[in-house]
């Protein structure tokens, strides 16, 4: 492992540079290394004298090596010693720089500053110091709630793969127009409501798996049923307008009869197939907004999980660090994760106060709305609006 230690003269030089953290980060990259031979973009000039090439903005660092006495312990250390600008190294001026270089000339001329090896000193005996320090662990009181987080997740309605594709699209003739998902979503409501299935074709079944078909007015629903330990699921397998997407219908209803199906067995099961889920109480509050932005992907009030999100949230573990690109849901997880937190403080198994940290308004506000939402309609949690 290589120690680097920044001068005060190369740290004054790089303030002055745009890209004086790009600079910085580069060297750094090379602390796994044992040394700084065999790197294409650093020359070593003989002996302990080192020049690290960079091309944004076109300049060069120069790099020192040495070895350091530290109570009897010999440390090499790369002190980074200067910052070349503006030098124009392939005319008169750099051949004659780098010639002082080579020379030797340049490192006689600018001896190490003992200030420098003071500086690298101190800072090595306090990293030193914190490395052997053992640290007091904050009181139990206030933690043990982290190993006893369970997060419960009762999504009760599952959507294949099909479904998503129909319902995020925007073509006529084969997607969820935006003007039909309040239709759509009365459908499914009325769907989960009727517990009797005699007002639906059956289409096929199979392991305990009933799919059907349901026309109500202008809209049509594939769906199945299945129950799994005393609990009944809603899966959606695809949908259409009957009166503008008639041949997509029949074609849905074709594919559903002659495609096979995997056998569900458990909940993890119909979880890893579908391709993402959600609460049914989603369908019941009394404006289609959430619905609607569930159905059109939009993660920043997006309810829904995907089977990995489902995953992480039934085997979560604190401390934890949430990694994804933008839109991936990582918003969605922390509105699951904060309202279970916030269910924990409301039973007193934590003690003290929680707090949200972001710099970010907008996540603060959708939170908020969002972390209130499950609290209020999810029946898992027994909560009405006064708690």
């Amino acid at each position: 492992m290589i120690t680097f230690h920044f001068c005060d003269i190369f740290q004054k030089n790089i303030n002055q540079q745009n890209q004086q953290k790009n600079i910085q980060n580069k060297i750094l990259e090379y602390t796994k290394r044992d040394d700084l031979k065999n790197i294409s973009n650093i020359q070593n000039l003989g002996g302990s004298l080192y020049l690290l090439i960079v091309h944004e903005p076109e300049s060069r660092v120069i790099i020192e090596e040495r070895e350091i006495d530290i109570n009897e312990e010999k440390i090499k250390v790369f002190f980074v010693r200067d910052f070349i600008k503006d030098v124009k190294f392939d005319r008169e001026a750099g051949r004659l720089w780098y010639g002082r270089l080579n020379r030797g000339e340049w490192l006689r001329e600018n001896e190490l500053p003992v200030g420098d090896i003071k500086d690298f000193k101190k800072e090595y005996l306090k990293e030193k110091n914190m490395s052997h320090k053992v640290l007091t662990s904050p009181p139990n009181d206030l933690t043990q709630w982290l190993d006893e987080f369970n997060l419960e997740l009762k999504n009760e309605i599952f959507e294949m793969q099909e479904w998503v594709t129909y319902a995020s699209g925007n073509t006529i003739q084969n997607s969820m127009i935006d003007g039909n998902i309040g239709n759509f979503r009365t459908t499914i409501k009325e769907i989960i409501d009727t517990h009797k299935d005699t007002g639906f074709n059956l289409l096929k079944e199979q392991s305990g798996l009933k799919i059907f078909s349901y026309e109500k007015d202008s809209i049509g629903v594939i769906f199945g049923k299945i129950s799994l330990n005393d609990q009944e699921y809603l899966i959606l397998f695809n949908g259409a307008n009957l009166g503008s997407q008639n041949e997509y219908w029949n074609k849905s209803l074709e594919d559903i009869k002659t495609n096979s199906l995997e056998d569900i067995q458990t909940y993890e099961d119909l979880s890893r197939i579908a391709f993402r889920s959600y609460p049914k109480w989603t369908l019941k509050i009394k404006n289609d907004d959430l619905w609607f932005k569930i159905e059109k992907s939009d993660e920043n009030s997006n309810l829904s999980l995907t089977s990995e999100q489902m995953s992480f949230l039934q085997n979560i573990k604190f401390p934890c660090y949430i990694n994804g690109q933008a839109g991936s849901g990582k918003s969605t997880l922390l509105y699951y994760i904060f309202a279970n937190t916030i269910y924990y403080k409301y039973l007193d198994s934590i003690k003290g106060e929680i707090i949200f940290l972001t710099e970010n308004e907008q996540l603060l506000e959708d939170t908020r709305r969002n972390v209130f939402d499950l609290l209020e309609n999810n029946s898992g949690f027994g909560l009405d609006y006064e708690d």
